[in-house]
């Protein structure tokens, strides 16, 4: 991560690899965010898990890539990203920084390779996530309805006939492939494959909600139950890129996409309905119940249940990046003082601007950056009002700044709670250590990590475009950044040893002292956290 053209392994400098490594490692350890994470019933620690497995792997692929056989690193990426979207989705935004150690390894940078690169990644973020997570399962779904509805197959045969299809495609894709020497797309149908093959370890949730357990969200136990699942329809949609403003006025509803349900159909000999049920064993208890009547049997249908409602709001009420769209009126109060709307005012572009710094990106994602790195307030929930969740850092004048309250005389149950840590910035400053060593040294990996950081934090903050009053502190989802930020602290101890020999100091000398730094740091953030 931080290149050396005359390199040679001796003791001074595994001793050095190994102490960035085990600072960098520790330093995330104890974040604040990812030892929660770690101890609570939750995705998270297992998606961190992930994230930093495939990030290892692309780099064991960087240095054997000219290896014969270096390609089934990729594979293997590609097959534990598929396991990790029935993770948590979040560990898909590695993949442009993946793509960036692929491109720096395989070809000379320019500038127009890294914008063919940026652009080639996002659109397999975008293939992953709209076409193999969302489309390959609406068509087993266009499969099955076709297979039970028209040929009248029982429910399934679709699904099955799909998944031979599937298997079929891709091996005449992958010989195709080997028989024209094209190793790229050879690599691209076998990374593709892995990712599905991940990906079915989904198929879990459909076998468990067959068993109707107590709590069966969904109860996706069908195809088109499992897509409203994977598509997490119960949340909701916010916009992205345009949408309306809170104030809009819905000026039209119109049908959106049919809704499908699995039905059980009972007919008689004449092929008329006599009744429809949801659960088979309703269905022939049905029959039983109706012996007087000559022919009757069950019939697997999927039976249109009507259409996800489509709203159309006021044009002239719309916006690009639309920050302000929560209709929830409890959010209004919220909107106008985050956005630092007049009460009553039509909230405006600038207004949606401001709600999207000093919220999104400054309350929703900074303060959280600066729990892991900077220090903690208190663990009481906060929604921006005093004595609730800002950051500190253990110096009284700014702590006073970052919490718009005095810091001295406070309460017992404010200076006492548990969750209150002070790091006095040095995870901070050790982090910028690293920033600027890796960028003098190495910009290609500094623009990977960086990359890396960008996506799992600011990136994301836009993408989820989170509305006011959050029913906990969402900190967890941007795991991603603060482990990409941890890397930096853990290159600092490199720098710190580099810089000390550059001044000549005594050689014995220059592990100690490096040793001493970093042991200083990791005792910081350990005993600040510890109670916690």
């Amino acid at each position: 991560m931080a290149k050396d053209n005359s390199f040679q392994w001796d003791n001074h400098k595994v001793f050095i690899a190994i102490g960035s490594g085990l600072l960098g490692a520790l330093a995330y350890t104890f974040t604040d965010t990812f030892w929660f994470s770690a101890v609570e019933g939750e995705v998270y620690a297992l998606s961190s898990l992930f994230t930093a497995v495939v990030f290892w792997a692309m780099l064991k692929w960087e240095q054997v890539a000219d290896e014969p056989r270096a390609n089934r690193w990729i594979v293997l990426i590609a097959y534990l990203m598929g396991l990790s979207i029935g993770v948590h989705l979040l560990n898909l935004l590695t993949i442009p920084a993946l793509a960036f150690i692929f491109y720096f390894r395989k070809y000379k940078p320019t500038t127009k390779g890294i914008i063919i690169t940026l652009l080639f990644s996002s659109a397999i973020l975008l293939f992953v996530q709209y076409g193999i997570i969302q489309r390959t399962v609406e068509l087993s779904g266009f499969f099955d309805k076709l297979f039970v509805n028209s040929f009248g197959f029982s429910f399934g045969w679709g699904i099955i006939f799909y998944i031979l299809l599937l298997i079929t495609l891709f091996t005449i894709g992958i010989r195709y492939s080997v028989k024209q020497r094209k190793p790229l797309l050879n690599l691209s149908f076998w990374s593709a494959a892995a990712i599905i093959i991940g990906y079915s370890s989904y198929g879990m949730i459909i076998i468990r909600s067959a068993a109707n357990p107590p709590m069966d969200e969904n109860n996706p136990e069908n195809v088109y139950a499992f897509i409203s699942y994977l598509n997490r329809e119960q949340y909701g949609d916010r916009p992205l890129l345009r949408g309306p403003y809170y104030d809009a006025e819905i000026i039209e509803s119109k049908n959106g996409d049919p809704i499908y349900i699995q039905a059980f159909v009972v007919k008689d000999k004449k092929n008329k309905n006599q009744g429809v049920f949801a659960i088979k064993r309703e269905a022939e208890e049905f029959i039983k119940e109706n012996t007087d009547k000559e022919g009757l049997h069950i019939v697997n249908q999927y039976m249109l249940n009507g259409y996800k409602p489509k709203m159309v709001y006021d044009p002239n009420r719309q916006t690009f990046i639309p920050r302000l769209h929560s209709p929830d009126p409890n959010h209004r109060s919220e909107y106008e003082f985050w956005g630092n709307i007049k009460k009553g005012a039509k909230p405006e572009f600038g207004n949606n601007l401001t709600f999207l710094f000093r919220y999104q990106f400054g309350w929703m994602y900074w303060r959280y950056f600066m729990w892991n790195f900077s220090g903690r307030e208190n663990d009481n929930q906060g929604y921006g009002d005093a004595n609730k969740g800002h950051w500190i850092s253990g110096i009284k004048a700014v702590d006073e700044w970052s919490t718009g309250m005095p810091q001295t005389n406070l309460p017992d149950e404010l200076k006492d709670n548990r969750g209150r840590n002070a790091y006095f910035f040095f995870p901070l400053v050790l982090g910028i250590i690293g920033i600027v060593f890796q960028f003098t040294r190495d910009r290609q990996a500094f623009f990977v990590v960086l990359l890396f950081f960008i996506l799992t934090g600011l990136a994301t903050v836009f993408y989820l475009n989170q509305p006011p009053l959050e029913p906990r502190e969402r900190d967890y989802t941007y795991a991603g950044s603060f482990y990409a930020f941890a890397i930096w602290i853990g290159l600092a101890f490199m720098a710190i040893m580099h810089y000390m020999k550059e001044m000549r100091k005594n050689d014995i000398m220059i592990p100690a002292i490096g040793a001493g730094f970093g042991v200083a740091a990791y005792l910081v953030g350990t005993a600040t956290n510890s109670e916690g």
